[in-house]
């Protein structure tokens, strides 16, 4: 073999053995390269050994932590807005009897607020408030037409409640009952129908004992909050929501902003959650807009004014994350939940019916989000719900 070195001289050697390295696997040519990917490294992760707790749950870490309940200050609040708009004091006369017939609706006042939750979302109007019809089936249902108070006496109550005592009041539609006027019937018809018959002698005596007669079992039907407490308020149904946040933070953000003035927080208005749950399939012989609106109603947070301020219409993505619970668990429309293979580790009825609702509800989503989308795995309920114990 002939060796050249840098100085020029040439010199011939000779060689008894080489190293040769021949490859293995596909030739690569260089005009026809095979394709290539680049090496991955292989990563061992050191996993640190102890033992995993169960993290505490309690409201004010779940997903609806912001959502404020009903407490004494919004209530009192409640009830002195409505009071102050009312005509009570006009035909109640005596000072004393004003003082103690208020405090007498205070004891209730937070169920007259949940009645008239519910049964100012029965028109079908996108502004919340009791038709007459619905006023007179909520009579029946008390057993108060009778001999003693007639369809004639509801309309003259209801022609003297229904003038407004202020002028401008945006959101009171002016022919239908809102939740001052609600309040304010009620006492309207206990005076007629016991001292005009004189059967009491005060307002506070005719509302006592209408409460106690007739009012009682029917205003005790209404019980938005049980619902909330009982089903919803759990760690059960906050995991379900947490892991698949992104799936409802899509549906509020395609379904919410229609009527949002520019450079406002977008939120979802009635006509939006109807549109939502007519999509979603929820609607059917038993759910139709009357209980879609019912669900919108029960779950917006306590709003002072409902007369001037829009705010108890409009609805945020801690209110709409209720709403939409209220209307999968309402409507019936999951039936078969023995047979689904839940990832969830702690489950209850809703939660379970949540989870499933996530598989339909995911194709309302845009598509864009439906390409990037990955299904939720078991570990991420782990994460949420143990923690390694501190040494």
């Amino acid at each position: 073999m002939m060796v050249e070195y840098e100085e020029g001289d040439k010199k011939t050697i000779k060689i008894q053995q080489m190293n040769q390295l021949e490859p293995e696997g596909e030739v690569c040519m260089i005009k026809s390269p095979f394709f290539t990917k680049p090496r991955t490294k292989n990563f061992k992760c050191l996993v640190k050994v102890g033992r995993m707790e169960r993290i505490p749950w309690n409201f004010h870490v779940a997903i609806f932590k912001d959502y404020k309940v009903d407490n004494d200050r919004i209530l009192d609040d409640c009830l002195e807005f409505d009071w102050r708009h009312s005509r009570i004091v006009n035909f109640v006369k005596n000072p004393e009897e004003q003082i103690e017939l208020k405090n007498a609706i205070r004891q209730v006042y937070s169920l007259i607020k949940l009645t008239y939750k519910n049964l100012s979302a029965y028109g079908g109007s996108d502004v919340f408030s009791i038709g007459s019809n619905v006023f007179t089936d909520f009579l029946n249902e008390c057993n108060i037409i009778d001999n003693l108070y007639g369809p004639s006496d509801l309309g003259v109550n209801l022609n003297s409640t229904l003038i407004q005592k202020e002028k401008g009041q945006v959101y009171n539609p002016g022919n239908s009952l809102v939740r001052y006027e609600f309040m304010e019937i009620i006492v309207r018809v206990a005076g007629d129908r016991y001292i005009r018959n004189k059967l009491c002698s005060t307002y506070l005596e005719g509302f006592n004992r209408i409460l106690k007669e007739h009012l009682w079992p029917v205003l005790n039907k209404f019980t938005s909050d049980k619902w909330r407490v009982e089903k919803y308020f759990c760690e059960e149904v906050d995991l379900v929501l947490k892991v698949n946040r992104s799936i409802f933070q899509a549906l509020f953000k395609k379904y919410s902003g229609k009527h949002t003035l520019p450079g406002k927080r977008p939120f979802m208005s009635l006509e939006e959650f109807r549109m939502l749950c007519n999509d979603a399939g929820l609607v059917g012989d038993n759910f139709a807009t009357r209980e879609i609106d019912v669900c919108f109603s029960q779950s917006m947070m306590t709003q002072v004014d409902e007369l001037y301020i829009k705010r108890h219409l409009e609805m945020n993505f801690t209110e709409m994350l209720e709403a939409l619970s209220r209307a999968i668990d309402y409507s019936g429309v999951i039936k078969d939940m023995a047979n689904y293979k839940y990832l969830s580790l702690i489950k209850t009825d809703l939660s379970k019916k949540l989870e499933i609702s996530t598989k339909f509800l995911l194709k309302l989503c845009p598509i864009a989000f439906q390409d990037d989308y990955s299904p939720p795995i078991i570990e991420q309920y782990t994460k949420l719900m143990y923690r390694m114990q501190a040494d």
